[in-house]
């Protein structure tokens, strides 16, 4: 379960370390997220800086962009009412 202002590691190759959370989307009351689940954060940290990709040159993330994502995993599963978990 993610909710705003939570703290998330990006799991891609682009360099991000980690992501704060500012927006959930699917309604503007919407207090928490699970997986598959769309959020939009700010870069807080990156971990290393590509230099070149495919043999052309890239323009690193940089620290308080907004990106936005898909919440793939959790940390704790959830569980549904006919007791599966995901």
């Amino acid at each position: 379960m993610l909710q705003k202002l939570s703290k998330v590691v990006a799991t891609d190759q682009s360099g991000v370390g980690w992501i704060q959370i500012f927006h959930l989307y699917g309604g503007s009351f919407r207090a928490a997220t699970t997986v598959g689940g769309f959020v939009k954060g700010a870069v807080k940290s990156i971990a290393f800086y590509p230099k070149y990709i495919r043999g052309k040159r890239y323009r690193p993330t940089r620290q308080g962009f907004v990106v936005r994502g898909l919440a793939t995993t959790a940390l704790y599963a959830q569980r549904y009412n006919d007791n599966t978990r995901v």
